[in-house]
């Protein structure tokens, strides 16, 4: 069974601009239930980055917020995979 990613490519210099040093920080991985497609991100609070991705999707024009917006919220499944400081 082979496993088809779907995701957009953002720099990684932009994410670890974007957390504090020393802060915890969390790998996760949002599942649709429907396709089985996966987002990857890196955020230090993964709940309040997961609700953000919600509240955007009527704004932004991702793939992860096309999908939200067809499937709704409720269709995803978010798993936190890492967890450690910044220079995980």
């Amino acid at each position: 069974m082979s496993v088809e990613y779907d995701y957009e490519y953002i720099p990684e210099e932009y994410l670890l601009h974007q957390l504090e040093p020393n802060l915890e920080c969390y790998v996760y991985v949002i599942t649709c239930s429907v396709n089985g497609k996966k987002y990857v991100g890196i955020s230090n609070d993964v709940g309040r980055r997961f609700n953000e991705h919600c509240y955007r999707a009527n704004t932004y024009d991702s793939k992860l917020s096309r999908a939200i917006r067809k499937y709704s919220a409720d269709s995803f499944v978010v798993e936190t995979f890492v967890s450690g400081c910044r220079d995980f």
